[in-house]
């Protein structure tokens, strides 16, 4: 009888003990108990946001740089150590690591998305800011996998979080149809509001629709297809990308400014009396020129920077493109034609929109 008592006490002992052991988390966040809200959700979001800087730290090795290189918008070279800069120029050789930091930032930023999609909805959450923000992870996927798969062809997919997978390259037709899948999400899932009513920095539904279009002529003219599979099954025709445009034109408040030098900062009022060429001039709209800013109706998605970000600091969060494609030091007659308003930097790289002011060459 007394075995038996010990032996009961012994598991309630160890019951209770484990009980005890098992509690809730409340000095870390992991997957079992982030995110709990709207407010976590945004912070995992912000870090997927943050790899888009990541990249930009080194810019000669991102898919956006080699884009522009290609086009008619960049001279190459650069100065006589920029070897990769000189390669991606003339289309040669630079070692098989030529672009690593871009491939790293890209997947970094695939890893935290899946993390963010997966956690929604394990954690049960909902509600319109929670699909907002789920929207645009869904969004940055599908762009980032849209810049690997432009950039090398078929790469590696892994869409869970969990654990570490050494996954084949997946198909372009399997990659088109995850990308096409995402953006068709996002584009569900995000608020439908003119584009001056959503957060600077973050994606829209409009942004959505618009990469959508972008990938689906890559996809159908480059393998020459008539449509674009899903990942769901579906597929996605001509006329349902006509159909998102045409929702996009109309109902995003997105256009074209009143004259394309309006684009640039050297028509902001504080300097534009300094340029003798442009006294008295007028845009072609027949209003005076005037600086649009960043986030302008033009702009459908961008990367946003800092003035204060320097080398002690992620030097990502400047415009390192600027630094690369813009006139470098020394040259004082150049200062107004980048600065704005106090002297402040353009704060924006526009990936996609109306071609010309550091945009992708491809619209």
């Amino acid at each position: 009888m007394k075995r038996l008592i010990y032996f009961a006490i012994a598991i309630l002992v160890f019951t209770s003990c484990e009980d005890f052991l098992d509690t809730e988390n409340l000095t870390e966040k992991n997957t079992t108990n982030f995110p709990a809200n709207v407010e976590d959700v945004e912070q995992a979001v912000i870090g997927i946001y943050n790899t888009l800087n990541t990249a930009v730290a080194d810019p000669q090795c991102t898919y956006f740089y080699a884009a522009e290189l290609a086009s008619d918008d960049r001279f190459g070279g650069g100065g006589d150590n920029d070897k990769l800069m000189q390669a991606w120029d003339k289309i040669m050789n630079h070692g098989t690591d030529a672009s690593r930091p871009f491939w790293k930032a890209r997947y970094q930023g695939i890893f935290r998305a899946n993390s963010v999609i997966l956690s929604i909805e394990k954690m049960g959450l909902e509600g319109e800011e929670v699909n907002q923000l789920k929207g645009e992870a869904h969004f940055l996927r599908g762009f980032f996998y849209h810049e690997l798969a432009e950039m090398y062809g078929e790469v590696p997919m892994p869409l869970n979080s969990d654990e570490a997978e050494n996954l084949p390259n997946a198909s372009a037709d399997s990659l088109y149809a995850q990308i096409g899948y995402d953006l068709v999400s996002a584009i569900s899932l995000m608020k439908d509001v003119p584009y001056n009513e959503t957060v600077a920095g973050h994606a829209s539904k409009w942004a959505a629709e618009a990469l959508l279009a972008r990938v689906y002529l890559f996809y159908t003219g480059y393998y020459n297809k008539d449509a674009m599979p899903l990942a769901d099954g579906s597929s996605l025709s001509k006329t349902d990308v006509v159909s998102y445009l045409e929702d996009c034109i109309a109902n995003s408040g997105h256009d074209l400014v009143g004259d394309f030098r309006n684009l640039w900062a050297y028509t902001n009022e504080y300097t534009l009396s300094d340029f003798e060429k442009m006294s008295g001039e007028t845009g072609v709209d027949g209003s005076d020129l005037n600086w649009a800013g960043d986030g302008n109706q033009e702009s459908v998605f961008a990367i946003k920077f800092s003035n204060f970000a320097d080398w002690s600091t992620t030097i990502g969060y400047s415009n390192q493109y600027l630094l690369h494609f813009g006139i470098r030091g020394g040259q004082l007659t150049a200062i107004p034609s980048l600065l704005g308003r106090d002297g402040v930097q353009d704060l924006s790289i526009q990936l996609f929109g109306r071609p010309g002011k550091m945009q992708n060459p491809v619209t």
